[in-house]
């Protein structure tokens, strides 16, 4: 017996020290850095429950627990000895994870910005009609986060920010800015007048494919002329605000196409 309890002493003497060691030594793997760049990238976004982005408090609280975690994590890195660029990519990292303690700490959108929920809901209305069986449920399935959604914001929205503007202020900021709009591209179509007039996008599939092809370009873009780094854990693609309205086909008069 007396055998065994020295035994079990020397194995928890072990783990204490093991675990001192490795509070002591940090590491300073910079492949340690690159993990907890792709962990927390994942971490940042809001979970999906029932179809739309938790805001609740818990997950909210969950956020600012996690976000200490990170904080230690990069505080175990040492990135004494690295490059310069790998340098910056720990002050990068250490950007980040304050940006992300700034929202949860300051600016609190799911609190104080109405888009929060706004946003969440902006597209779902946008649909070309008539709609297929697979088309139709999927419509369905989002229609009813909508409720969902804007009951979170009630429960959420609080001390919220609000423009200093009257109604009429708004509507005649937005005129300004409607003409300056309209002013500028009267000026990009005689600039370019000599040129083919382009065709706007006639269904959604076209409309998908544009968008890609000029994302793939931007990029191929910025790498031909070494205007920034774009890592390779980035995405292929993009969710963009350049989203297919339907409705816009009859705008413009595009005609259906045949077949």
């Amino acid at each position: 017996m007396k055998r065994l309890c020295l035994f079990v002493i020397f194995i928890l003497y072990l783990s204490i020290v093991y675990v001192s060691a490795a509070e002591l030594n940090p590491t300073n793997d910079y492949q340690a850095l690159l993990d907890l760049n792709v962990e927390f990238s994942k971490f940042r976004r809001p979970q999906m429950i029932d179809g739309i982005q938790d805001y609740s408090r818990s997950a909210m609280k969950s956020k600012e627990e996690g976000l200490k975690i990170f904080r230690k994590r990069l505080a175990d890195i040492d990135p004494k000895g690295w490059t310069i660029s790998e340098k910056i990519d720990y002050l990068l990292m250490k950007s980040k994870l304050n940006e992300l303690d700034f929202q949860l700490r300051v600016t609190r959108p799911w609190e104080r910005d109405p888009s929060t929920y706004a946003n969440m809901v902006a597209r779902i209305p946008y649909v070309d009609t008539p709609l297929q069986k697979e088309a139709l449920t999927r419509l369905a399935r989002r229609l009813k986060t909508v409720g969902k959604i804007l009951d979170l914001g009630k429960v959420n929205l609080k001390n919220v920010r609000l423009m200093p503007y009257t109604v009429e202020d708004v509507v005649a900021i937005s005129a300004v800015e409607l003409y300056r709009t309209l002013a500028f591209l009267r000026i990009e179509q005689h600039k370019n007048r000599n040129l083919p007039q382009l065709e706007p996008a006639s269904t959604e599939e076209e409309h998908e494919r544009r968008v890609r092809e000029a994302e793939t370009l931007t990029r191929e873009f910025i790498k031909q002329h070494d205007l920034m780094t774009i890592p390779d854990y980035m995405p292929s693609e993009f969710e963009t605000d350049a989203f297919w309205i339907a409705q816009l086909k009859r705008v413009l008069r595009i005609p259906a196409k045949e077949g």
